[in-house]
């Protein structure tokens, strides 16, 4: 499964209309609470496929695999200062959270694989509610700089 066609799929089982589509590394949210800014440098994923009886740590996609789970870093700023957003699926309930933490952070450095080249991150769907990085109590609240703050994915930088 493609990890695109994941972070879509609650989309689609809301039948959600599709806006445009941006590499994870060109997205700019903003906060409709305060209008803060958080404007994406570079993306990463580290993703876990359940192949078989097997787990594989993995960059990309796994034919014949499922169970998807992972994280996709994005190194952005915010006012200036440099900001991880983390964003988490799981195969638990809640399936999906963000998590923000300020950067540089030598534990979140050391669990990236690498840095996807610019432009070169999976896509998004811009204005997509399952990629708002904002609190869903009381399920999870979204902690570090970012918390308490309702970031839309607005636009794309090309």
């Amino acid at each position: 499964m493609r990890p695109v066609i994941v972070l879509t799929a609650l989309l689609a089982a809301l039948n959600i209309a599709y806006a445009e589509q941006c590499p994870l590394d060109r997205v700019v949210w903003k906060d409709t609470k305060t209008d803060r800014v958080f404007a994406a440098e570079r993306a990463a994923q580290h993703l876990i496929y359940q192949c078989g009886e097997k787990f594989i740590k993995t960059e990309t996609e796994r034919a014949g695999c499922g169970n998807l789970h992972g994280t996709f870093y994005v190194d952005g700023y915010m006012s200036g200062q440099r900001i991880y957003a983390i964003f988490h699926i799981d195969d638990a309930s809640p399936c999906c959270w963000w998590d923000s933490q300020l950067a540089p952070n030598a534990a979140i450095e050391k669990e990236v694989p690498r840095w996807k080249p610019v432009g070169k991150a999976i896509e998004i769907t811009l204005k997509d509610p399952s990629l708002t990085i904002s609190d869903n109590p009381p399920l999870y609240q979204v902690m570090g700089p970012l918390g308490g703050g309702n970031f839309v994915a607005e636009e794309c930088r090309r």
